[in-house]
């Protein structure tokens, strides 16, 4: 069976509504060897679809299998159009990859740091608060944004909320970029204020392949570290809809950054917002744990162990008219405590990482110097055998002139 010199990059991974892919045979072979691969992903060439045990034990250069010629009539026609309603479910081609679609032997690059809620989670007054907070700082973690847009928009919800007013419910659906500064180095912190309408489609509704969401779907694939949003007065029972979208959607984030290969090793914190108003529901339920247990129970189970951080980007007063109203002398609690957490653990998994290079190099030293003393001790050894040689012949020689000359 001949193939071409160039493996092709046909196989997708599937697991639940989230696609994955091209990648070619061997990669998937690799990710299967390291473990990175979750026993219960099925894959596709677009004609099959089978699991990895079943993958595995395939030929590592067996080509697609061509589809089947269509079964017209007799005239060569296409058959008719079955009844979609009466027909038989047959497995379908697979559908435009929810996630982005990855280099052959590539993975995403987990470049950013993810800022996730949806409406009415508090995102934009928070992300607002904390990019004053960082704009204003001389050291330590300190941030920029990467556009005069995106400046301007959260310097004008500051704006607002210094004067006692509420900013619009979101900035409309765009991405926003800065730049974070923290222990020399620099990193890239990513948000989408979108719809809740989007947060819905891409983790709930299972609208993944629509194009609204695919900016969202592919900020969440590139995860380098991930806050999660939430406040406590909806998933409480304020918003049953958006309660519900938070309890099910935040699962299907988690699970999606932890499909990927080395997910797991992605930091994700839970970030309770208004937690200053919102303090009695949390201590109804034994504090910001048992909270957490009570209303995420999947999400506790997905994730075994949740940094959860409570934060106050603004306190409330009322108006004339028993409105609530932010304050303008608010104080800010906490708020870039989750971002410190991220930040931090993204260090010390370099720093693990850099060791184990250095390690390895250390190693490959180590095994090379040998290698070089093994080869001294051989050419040792070869010019001493050499040298007993010469000496040896070289009183052969003698011992046969004496001989000869004597007699």
């Amino acid at each position: 069976m001949s193939v071409s010199s160039r493996e092709m990059a046909i196989w997708r991974l599937k697991r639940g509504d989230a696609e994955f892919g091209p990648y070619t045979s061997s990669t998937i072979r690799a990710w299967a060897q390291q473990g990175s691969l979750a026993q219960d992903v099925l894959l596709t060439d677009g004609t099959r679809l089978m699991t990895l045990e079943e993958f595995l034990v395939l030929p590592p250069d067996l080509p697609p299998v061509p589809p089947p010629p269509p079964t017209g009539g007799s005239d060569g026609t296409a058959p008719p159009q079955e009844n979609p309603e009466e027909a038989p479910q047959a497995t379908p081609a697979p559908a435009p990859p929810a996630a982005p679609v990855a280099p052959a032997d590539e993975l995403p690059v987990h470049d950013r740091i993810v800022i996730l809620g949806r409406t009415q989670s508090g995102k934009t007054v928070y992300l607002a608060t904390l990019y004053d907070m960082l704009w204003r700082r001389t050291g330590g973690l300190c941030a920029k944004a990467l556009t005069g847009r995106v400046h301007s928009e959260l310097a004008n919800v500051v704006h607002d909320l210094k004067n006692g007013r509420w900013p619009k419910s979101t900035m409309g659906s765009n991405q926003m970029e800065f730049e974070i500064e923290h222990n020399g180095k620099k990193r890239l912190m990513v948000t989408l204020d979108f719809q809740g309408e989007i947060f819905a489609k891409a983790f709930v509704r299972d609208q993944q392949h629509d194009e609204t969401v695919k900016p969202l779907l592919e900020t969440i694939d590139r995860a380098a570290a991930a806050l999660l949003l939430v406040d406590p007065a909806v998933v409480a029972g304020q918003d049953h809809e958006a309660a519900v979208e938070d309890d099910f959607g935040l699962v299907q984030v988690v699970e999606r950054i932890y499909n990927w290969p080395d997910g797991r090793d992605v930091p994700i914190v839970f970030v309770l917002t208004k937690s200053d108003e919102h303090q009695h529901l949390l201590d109804q339920h034994g504090g910001p744990v048992g909270f957490v247990r009570h209303f995420f129970p999947a999400l506790v189970r997905t994730m075994k162990k949740i940094p959860i951080f409570q934060v106050s980007a603004v306190q409330c007063s009322l108006d004339a008219d028993g409105n609530k109203i932010p304050k303008p002398d608010s104080v800010r609690i906490n708020i870039d405590k989750p971002l410190l957490y991220c930040l931090d653990q993204i260090d010390h998994a370099e720093r693990l990482e850099e060791q184990q290079r250095r390690n390895e190099e250390m190693q490959m030293e180590l095994q090379r110097l040998e290698r070089e003393r093994e080869r001294r001790e051989k050419a040792q050894i070869r010019m001493l055998i050499a040298a007993v040689a010469l000496i040896c012949l070289v009183g052969a020689v003698v011992v046969g002139l004496i001989i000869y000359y004597r007699f």
